[in-house]
């Protein structure tokens, strides 16, 4: 169950605070969820995994192998990432990091529960993200199996490319202008 008080201290917690009994009845639950990971396909952004962080004490840098069994993830995060898996087929992590982002212990959660973490430092960890691929199938040949390609600094700046076929079916692109507000009047957002 979630527990009844906030427990992080450091965001913004008046809605969580608000959300909890006794303003709320008890089995009106939610639950916070932490991040998706997102590819701009076709112009539109795509999810391609959701990961919940939980973040280590530095001390932890020595020691990640063991960092999967000494903090384990709260069932009701459990519960929800098992349904996003479900409902929306994306891939599901939990990802325990050091304070610094040094070092990660991935795991995959899925419909066999949390699989064994890998460990994995900064450089890694980078890659790991950066091939988490889109879901779609490509329009020019159907295949489901997509990659990149690195360039000479070994970074990703190419986009998706479709692994049979070869056509780039996702750019990479930086200057992407979702961050900004919608600027749609709300007439039109409601219809």
């Amino acid at each position: 169950m979630a527990p009844q008080q906030e427990l992080t201290k450091t965001r913004p917690a008046n809605y969580s605070v608000w959300h909890r009994y006794p303003t709320l009845p008890k089995w009106c639950y939610h639950t916070d969820g932490d991040w998706f990971e997102q590819r701009l396909c076709n112009g539109q952004l795509e999810c391609v995994a959701y990961i919940e962080t939980i973040e280590l004490p530095a001390s932890y840098s020595t020691k990640m192998k063991f960092a999967q069994y000494e903090y384990e993830l709260w069932a009701h995060k459990y519960q929800l990432m098992k349904e996003i898996h479900r409902k929306m087929g994306i891939r599901c992590f939990v990802v325990r990091h050091t304070p610094d982002c040094g070092y990660f212990s991935v795991a995959e959660i899925n419909n066999s529960g949390e699989q064994k973490a890998e460990v994995m430092d900064e450089f890694i960890y980078k890659h790991f993200i950066q091939g988490l691929e889109p879901s779609h199938p490509c329009t020019n040949c159907g295949n489901t199996s997509w990659q990149f390609y690195l360039d000479d600094k070994n970074e990703c700046k190419s986009g998706w490319h479709c692994s049979r076929c070869n056509s780039t079916v996702a750019q990479f692109e930086f200057d992407i202008p979702f961050d900004e507000p919608l600027n749609i009047p709300f007439e039109e957002r409601a219809q």
